[in-house]
């Protein structure tokens, strides 16, 4: 009888854990279905977002940071972010960053993507300047 009240509490446990998961990760978008910063080695990016129906779509917040010698990073600049767009699903926008880097030197990018209500930051993938 001991045994099946503990396996009893140990399912309800695993019950709410995995609603409280659930609903977190629910709670944590309701309109976006991916966002991703893709910088290439020409230090052209692209900033892509998938939402799940249509709506207004931007970026803020673009800071430019290079890798130092010991491999952590320091901010460079403020960015300009690419345009907007409204009433739409899916974004696609290219920028050209490279005016702002020195060859040779590694880079990232990080922005915020406003979704509707919802927001989200993603840094691109390091990339070295070619």
């Amino acid at each position: 009888m001991k045994n099946k009240s503990i396996i009893a509490i140990l399912l309800v446990g695993i019950l709410l854990l995995t609603t409280i998961s659930a609903l977190a990760a629910t709670r944590a978008s309701t309109i976006i279905n991916s966002t991703s910063i893709v910088l290439g080695s020409s230090m052209k990016a692209t900033f892509s977002c998938s939402a799940k129906s249509k709506t207004d779509i931007s970026v803020g917040s673009v800071k430019l940071e290079v890798q130092n010698a010991n491999g952590t990073w320091s901010f460079v600049k403020n960015l300009s972010a690419p345009a907007s767009a409204s009433n739409v699903s899916i974004y696609n926008k290219p920028m050209d960053y490279s005016s702002s880097c020195t060859k040779g030197k590694t880079y990232r990018i990080t922005g915020t993507f406003y979704v509707g209500n919802d927001t989200a930051t993603r840094t691109s993938p390091a990339r070295t300047y070619e």
